[in-house]
C-alpha cells in the first residue's frame, strides 16, 4: 500500500499530502539540527562517565570520520528514536496527516544518511 493511498483513504488530498510530506522533510531537517547541535555536542558534565558516554555516542564519529561502520545511526537506537518520534507525531497531528509527515521525515532521514555517507567517502 502506498503512503499516498493511505493518506487518501483518511481524507487527505494529493496536494495536502504533498505539503504534509514536505513538512515531514522539514521536520527531519529541524530534528537533525537540534539533535546534532544540542545533544551530540552537549557538555553536561566533565565526569569520566559522561565523557565516555558522549564519546561513544558521537565522539567516535569525529575521531574516526572515515570509519565506514560509524557514519550512520545504529539500527537499534534508530528504531527506538523513530518509535518515539512516530508516537509524538501521532499525538500532536491529526491522524489523517500523520502518514504523509512520517513518510516525509523518513525520506529526509534516508537522504541525510546517504549524503552524510557520500560526503565522508
Amino acid at each position: 500500500v502506498r503512503v499516498a493511498d493511505m493518506a487518501e483513504l483518511r481524507g487527505l488530498g494529493r496536494h495536502e499530502f504533498a505539503w504534509h510530506f514536505a513538512a515531514g522533510i522539514a521536520l527531519w531537517s529541524f530534528l537533525e539540527y537540534v539533535l546534532h547541535r544540542f545533544v551530540f555536542h552537549l557538555v553536561i558534565d566533565t565526569t569520566p562517565v559522561w565523557i565516555m558516554i558522549h564519546f561513544l555516542m558521537h565522539g567516535l564519529h569525529h575521531k574516526f570520520p572515515l570509519d565506514r561502520t560509524r557514519l550512520v545511526f545504529p539500527p537499534l537506537p534508530a528504531a527506538v528514536l523513530a518509535s518515539i518520534i512516530y508516537g509524538v507525531i501521532l499525538l500532536v497531528v491529526p491522524l489523517r496527516s500523520a502518514p504523509a509527515i512520517i513518510a516525509g521525515g523518513t525520506l529526509g532521514y534516508v537522504c541525510y544518511d546517504l549524503m552524510h555517507y557520500y560526503l565522508h567517502h
